[in-house]
């Protein structure tokens, strides 16, 4: 009762990054346009400051006043006197069963195209960005880019990674609403490199969307792969159709 019985997700199949910038150009007031950013929960800004990897963490911290909130969340979690750790004991600054919630981001170089040329003051906008961490499902063996990624968990049951991603994208829901995020952008930006499925990834999405009794539930806008953006519908779909049984 009360849950939709219809909801409809818009495609873009562009990088998330792109699409949130388009969507902010348009928006009525600034920070109304959501970007979830799958982020590093054990290294703040990813590769960012190596310069050896440019995944979604990394593009917007080059292209965003995003990592110096990044570096001072971190600190104050650095200082807080129970440390926050993963559910193997490693230190992380991104709770497992949470995300990051910055507001008030500005958008100021543009894309790897213009090779991030600086934008005019009338082309920048605003984002609040949301970062999530997702689980390093890679081979236990695969351990080189633990350091950025986490510990492999390829051993992770199907059921234990959707409940995990359920309840980060509940938390992402709650945090757009907080934020008085009106267009929320997310996609599958960064999956491939966690060797998390973009197709399970946008069908606990759907799921959740389907499911989520929100008056304040944002527009959301699938990004990036064709497959996710597809397999956030279905997830809708499905749910919907199950309760009509």
């Amino acid at each position: 009762k009360g849950l939709p019985t219809s909801l409809e997700v818009a495609m873009m199949q562009l990088p998330s990054f792109e699409a949130a910038v388009m969507q902010a150009r348009e928006a009525p007031k600034a920070g109304e346009v959501g970007l979830v950013v799958i982020a590093s929960a054990y290294h703040v800004g990813g590769a960012f400051l190596s310069a050896r990897h440019r995944g979604p963490e990394e593009e917007a911290c080059i292209r965003s006043t995003l990592f110096p909130l990044l570096r001072l969340s971190a600190r104050s979690v650095e200082g807080e006197e129970e440390p926050l750790t993963d559910a193997r004991g490693k230190r992380v600054w991104i709770p497992e069963d949470g995300v990051l919630v910055c507001e008030g981001i500005r958008v100021f170089r543009g894309s790897a195209e213009s090779c991030f040329a600086m934008l005019e003051e009338r082309d920048i906008v605003e984002l609040t960005v949301l970062a999530m961490s997702l689980p390093n499902l890679g081979p236990c063996y695969a351990t080189a880019k633990q350091g950025i990624q986490g510990p492999p968990l390829g051993d992770m049951l199907p059921s234990a990674y959707e409940a995990r991603v359920r309840q980060k994208f509940e938390t992402v829901l709650q945090g757009a609403a907080s934020a008085g995020v009106r267009t929320l952008v997310v996609s599958d930006d960064g999956c491939d490199d966690l060797s998390n499925d973009p197709e399970d990834f946008g069908y606990i999405l759907g799921s959740i969307l389907a499911n989520t009794l929100s008056k304040a539930l944002p527009d959301v806008i699938a990004a990036g792969s064709s497959l996710f953006g597809a397999s956030v519908r279905a997830g809708i779909a499905d749910a919907i159709q199950s309760r009509r049984k």
